[in-house]
């Protein structure tokens, strides 16, 4: 059985801040896009990553999935509860013709109905509509009506589709968030290659220009790859 392989986060900062210190450093790289040209720092490049800058800015955020994932489940919630009202004056009808403990009665298979997981309330109300279409003669007479079977039959085709989205909806969410820290990853690479190059460039030139390029320190004291002045 394979394991899903957990894709890490390589930087110590929310996105947020990320894509901040990332514009910032880009601001100075412009300013100091003379002495940089010799680590092959060139406007197209520092273009480019403007770019993946943006691109990573404009991905959605895992609280805009969350949010859209949330107004499925209030919507397919509510579905389901329409469903149940549904089945209710059904069930009412079929109660009075045959006998709550008949053998007709327990053909409907309702019991518990109201607490089923989703995919089990789905083909139970399916059920009933087959069920009450089968008894309709007998039914009819306690005041069923096929426009009220077309009506649960409608909802529980709408029902099926929220549950389709819903899981599509958890599925993009997961897929997006493995999606982001790679996009996080790529941007913060290279934004430390570059960052690295104009350290060296300033390293015993100006410390407050070397001082522009640190993206951060880690709790250890070294620099945000763990590598220390020395090694760098």
């Amino acid at each position: 059985m394979n394991i899903k392989k957990v894709i890490n986060r390589l930087y110590k900062l929310d996105d947020a801040e990320l894509i901040t210190i990332s514009k910032a450093k880009v601001a100075f790289m412009r300013r100091d896009l003379a002495e940089l040209t010799q680590f092959g720092i060139s406007s197209v490049e520092l273009d480019a990553l403007d770019a993946q800058i943006d691109d990573f800015e404009a991905f959605p955020t895992d609280i805009e999935l969350e949010g859209e994932q949330m107004d499925v489940t209030e919507r397919k919630n509510a579905k389901a509860n329409a469903i149940k009202e549904a089945i209710a004056p059904i069930m009412l009808r079929v109660q009075n013709k045959f006998g709550h403990g008949s053998a007709r009665y327990k053909s409907f298979a309702t019991k518990n109905l109201v607490n089923r997981d989703d995919a089990n309330l789905h083909i139970g109300a399916l059920r009933v509509v087959k069920r009450a279409t089968l008894y309709l003669a007998d039914l009819s007479a306690q005041g069923l009506t096929v426009a009220e079977l077309d009506a649960l039959t409608a909802l529980c085709e709408e029902f099926k589709l929220l549950l389709i989205d819903h899981n599509d909806k958890i599925a993009d969410r997961s897929i997006a968030q493995e999606d982001r820290v790679l996009m996080g990853n790529a941007l913060f690479d290279q934004l430390k290659k570059y960052c690295r190059s104009a350290k060296s460039q300033w390293f015993s030139k100006s410390e407050a220009r070397y001082n522009d390029y640190i993206i951060y320190k880690t709790p250890s004291g070294k620099h945000e790859d763990e590598a220390s002045e020395v090694e760098e």
